[in-house]
């Protein structure tokens, strides 16, 4: 199935990569590359984004970054790709929150005017927790059709294993979960790189954008 837009949800930027790799990331939204919370998702979009990066703190950037990591004490997010090292963090900050509320609105005007969504997750949550954030975020958008995918990393699972399960909320809500190991490749006895098991996300891709 088709969607009329395709919005990775974290917890870090590795949705976003795989969405843009596979042509189904076509523009910026301003939470692409961040690391962060499905309950600061809910906030954010609830209060239209008016709290983000309000307040913020500069913490050791990671080694080979040519970028600062910044954090939103607010909503407890970080930013390791938006705040270049030649620049100081209080220039850089208005001119950053004005590109993210561009972004934001161009987003939030897409999913009025749009009939169906993707949400492309990986993140550490019960399933529980993960259904309540996608009823959260229906109430903001109560005329969508969304379809929730989550990526759970489970270590115990061979390097080419993939389980799949989907539940129907209602009539507009779906949740598809699937299952593979992301950290180790058993095959070549080593971890896996910065953007996980790419042979299982690939499949994973190539399913969700048939």
């Amino acid at each position: 199935m088709k969607y009329d837009v395709y919005l990775p949800i974290g917890r870090n930027c590795t949705p976003a990569y795989y969405l843009r790799a596979c042509g189904l990331r076509t523009e910026a939204y301003p939470l692409d590359w961040m690391v962060f919370s499905g309950q600061a998702m809910i906030h954010l979009f609830q209060t239209g984004f008016g709290d983000f990066f309000s307040s913020v703190a500069e913490e050791k950037a990671i080694e080979g970054n040519s970028c600062r990591s910044v954090r939103d004490t607010t909503n407890d997010i970080l930013s390791i790709h938006h705040f270049p090292k030649d620049r100081e963090v209080v220039d850089a900050l208005n001119d950053f929150r004005a590109m993210m509320r561009r972004r934001y609105l161009r987003l939030h005007d897409r999913l009025k005017n749009s009939g169906s969504l993707l949400m492309l997750g990986y993140r550490r949550g019960k399933e529980e927790q993960l259904e309540n954030m996608l009823l959260e975020f229906s109430e903001l958008y109560p005329h969508l059709s969304i379809c929730l995918v989550h990526v759970d990393d489970d270590s115990e699972m061979s390097s080419t294993e993939l389980l799949w399960e989907q539940r129907t909320l209602n009539d507009r809500l779906t949740l598809t979960a699937y299952h593979f190991n992301n950290r180790y490749d058993a095959v070549h006895q080593k971890k896996y790189g910065l953007w996980g098991n790419e042979a299982m996300w690939q499949r994973v891709m190539k399913e969700i954008s048939a």
